[in-house]
């Protein structure tokens, strides 16, 4: 719609200024006025425009013009309501600037980009766009323009306002047709549904906007492509297959007017799986003694995605043992060929059962395989059995072991090797065999073993015994047992034990009793003869060593040598020249003999010990004689046989002698002495007092100097044993 034009004559005022007439562009320029009834317009890049002065609409004499004046006041020539001026006489229909092309493109649930040709095809002529939507205005936009934040599935106006500005400065507008549009309305939300039971399942959704007209639903899958139209919000497809996977895509449509459709909304769900059918067949291709290599064909009824196959394996070890039963299971394989390695041991039948697995069950039907059986392979260990051996004697006994917990075939024989002993020039071989013994037995390397004589088996025996002899007394003996196959002998020998029994020695002898002294101290070492007549190896020895002054135990110890000599921690707390005793009882399984002592003392060394609690008795009657008492050194300390006491004056040249008298070396109690030292009246001494024997110097015990005492008027007595004078004032 085309807006009334406007009068210029204010905007000419302030343009012109006081002329009175428009002039053309030279005289403006000039400022020199030039005709009374035109005006020149200046532009700086188009041709000059002259506007023509008038009164009324009989002076503007160019086609669809009218005056601006009013009521006989000056005004100027203009182009009427819906034409625009394009230049200095020419008036232009409006409707040529209107948009007619207006395309709306890339429609979304919320937004509309929209499109249109602008018109500029006369110079010094503007075009503005105004683009109205729902009500809102935006002024001032351009080609292409994106509305936002619109409602989904809705229909939505667009008009777009050309604003056009003539070169008079004068502004028309003309609007365009209204466009409408819907925007997408939002794919519908599916809901799901806990299972799917194969053949039919049903599929919901929920509409998210609710002007619906029918929604297009396809259901692609596995052998199945569906396409259907309904204005319902579920459908029901028949003729599923259980365990598949299926997709479902709903688009829906609005009404009309300008009916549009959602982006699709998709849904996946899988079939709930059946029970399968076993499989279609089965071959064996391959049997190690570890493996059984199966070809299997699948069912036609999987009724679900095939996961792989359960094996169930029934089998016996021993022919006598009761059915052992194993399952294992294996994935599906492209090569359709399964290795079954778990739970198979060689030289073994089986029977196996095999189940197809899909995605949820087993098959309740199987195809099963009768009497596969493996390779042999050396059997394992032979079995420990307790007691290892019975009714032993003095020269014999039996030893025990079991078959195999793995046989690895048909057991055929047992090989027992007993290797040398002290009494064994060679070894000795055992064959225990189920029936004639092979040849193949008797190779190398065993062959420079004597042979003993075979012993018969019965089949599946469990348990096996083997009498052994021409055995030593009181000897243990170990043999190896190995099993033997169709493939050999198994290579890792079970250990068995046989002790013979033993006799009660004899003493030993104690004549046979030596001793040294490696260090002349008090360490020392103890040997003796073994007993006679005694060829064995189980006989020990209770060696007891004591303290032979206080009868205190100070080791105890059992050993196999033939000497004895006192651990660390005990030879260091041994003294010099003390009594001690060793007790040594030889004895075996059989029992103990007597017992036999040896007792010693051990050598002087060292220091002799130095004298205690020593006293010097000034007698005040006596000036002539000092009475002296000690006590020897403790008995773990005297170190040697103390023969005397040596008193020396270190004041002077005196020196005395104490011999002790029955001297008792060993005593436990230590004695006290008392010695009678003649001195010098009135004289300084300082003693020095240490043991002596005939090759040890005792400690030196040295007193603090004292002096004796004046002597007195004196006469004879008698004073306990010693005769002297005593003195008196």
């Amino acid at each position: 719609m085309a807006k009334a034009p406007k009068p210029l004559m204010s905007v000419m005022l302030l343009f012109l200024g006081l002329l009175p007439a428009c002039c053309t562009q030279n005289a403006i320029e000039r400022n020199i006025l030039k005709e009374p009834n035109t005006m020149a317009i200046p532009t700086t890049s188009l041709e000059p425009i002259t506007l023509t002065n008038c009164t009324d609409n009989t002076n503007c004499l160019f086609p669809n013009s009218s005056c601006s004046g009013v009521n006989g006041t000056m005004g100027v020539c203009q182009c009427i309501d819906e034409y625009v001026l394009t230049g200095s006489s020419v008036c232009t229909r409006v409707n040529l600037f209107k948009v007619t092309d207006i395309l709306l493109k890339n429609v979304t649930e919320d937004s509309i980009v929209v499109e249109w040709s602008a018109i500029q095809n006369f110079p010094g002529v503007t075009v503005n766009y105004t683009v109205t939507f729902n009500g809102s205005v935006n002024s001032y936009v351009s080609s292409p323009y994106l509305i936002k934040s619109l409602s989904d599935g809705e229909v939505h106006s667009v008009q777009i306002t050309s604003n056009v500005r003539g070169r008079d400065g004068r502004e028309t507008t003309v609007m365009s047709d209204v466009k409408l549009t819907r925007t997408v309305p939002r794919a519908p939300e599916f809901v799901p549904d806990q299972s799917y039971a194969a053949p039919s399942a049903t599929i919901s959704w929920t509409p998210q906007n609710p002007d619906v007209d029918v929604f297009y639903v396809t259901l692609t899958g596995p052998g199945v492509s569906f396409s259907n139209v309904t204005n319902e919000t579920s459908i029901t497809f028949n003729d599923l297959r259980p365990g598949m996977n299926y997709t479902v895509t709903v688009v829906q449509q609005t009404n009309e007017p300008y009916p549009t459709k959602s982006s699709k909304a998709t849904f996946e769900f899988h079939t709930n799986s059946t029970e399968p059918g076993p499989p279609k067949a089965i071959e064996v291709i391959n049997v190690g003694q570890r493996i059984i290599s199966l070809k299997i064909t699948d069912t036609d009824r999987p009724n679900g995605d095939i996961a792989g196959y359960y094996f169930k394996l029934r089998y016996k070890i021993y022919p006598d043992t009761d059915y052992m039963e194993r399952t294992t299971f294996l994935l599906k394989t492209a090569s359709s060929i399964y290795d079954l390695q778990h739970h198979i041991v060689p030289g073994v039948t089986y029977m196996i059962a095999v189940f197809t697995r899909n995605n949820a069950f087993n098959s309740s039907n199987n195809v099963t395989l009768d009497k596969v059986t493996t390779l042999p392979d050396i059997p394992g260990r032979v079995k420990d059995l307790h007691p290892q051996q019975t009714n032993q004697t003095t020269t014999s006994g039996f030893i025990r072991w079991g078959r195999p917990n793995s046989p690895n075939g048909n057991m055929k024989a047992y090989r027992v090797v007993l290797n040398g002993r002290p009494n064994i020039i060679q070894c000795r071989l055992y064959f225990l065999c189920i029936g004639m013994c092979p040849d193949i037995l008797l190779g190398p390397p065993y062959d420079t073993c004597g042979i003993q004589n075979g012993t018969a088996l019965v089949e599946n025996q469990r348990e096996i015994s083997l009498l052994v002899d021409n055995l030593r007394v009181g000897t243990t003996y170990t043999l190896s047992v190995v099993g033997y196959t169709e493939a050999g002998a198994g290579n890792h020998p079970r250990q068995v034990t046989l002790t013979t029994l033993s006799i009660v020695p004899a003493a030993v002898n104690s004549d046979s009793f030596q001793i040294n002294f490696p260090s002349n101290g008090p360490n020392f070492r103890l040997k003796w003869a073994k007993p006679t007549q005694f060829p064995g190896e189980d006989l020990t020895y209770l060696v007891i060593l004591r303290d032979q002054l206080i009868y205190r135990t100070l080791e105890t110890v059992n050993t196999t040598s033939l000497f004895y000599a006192p651990n660390p921690s005990v030879s260091g707390r041994l003294y010099n020249y003390y009594k001690y005793s060793i007790t040594v009882r030889s004895m075996t399984s059989a029992g103990p003999a007597d017992s036999r002592t040896y007792s010693f003392s051990t050598p002087s060394k060292g220091d002799l010990g130095r004298p205690q609690s020593l006293k010097i008795n000034m007698l005040p009657d006596d000036c002539k004689f000092i009475l002296i008492s000690w006590t020897e050194a403790d008995i773990e300390a005297r170190n040697g046989p103390i023969l005397q006491y040596i008193f020396e004056n270190r004041d002077g040249t005196d020196k005395w002698k104490y011999y002790v008298s029955s001297p008792n070396y060993w005593a436990v109690t230590n004695r006290q002495f008392i010695f009678e030292l003649s001195v010098r009246e009135q004289a300084t001494y300082s003693l020095e007092i240490y043991a002596k024997s005939s090759n040890q110097t005792g400690v030196t015990y040295t007193t603090q100097r004292f002096q004796t005492n004046k002597c007195r008027k004196c006469m004879q007595s008698k004073h306990k044993t010693v005769q002297r004078y005593q003195c008196y004032m």
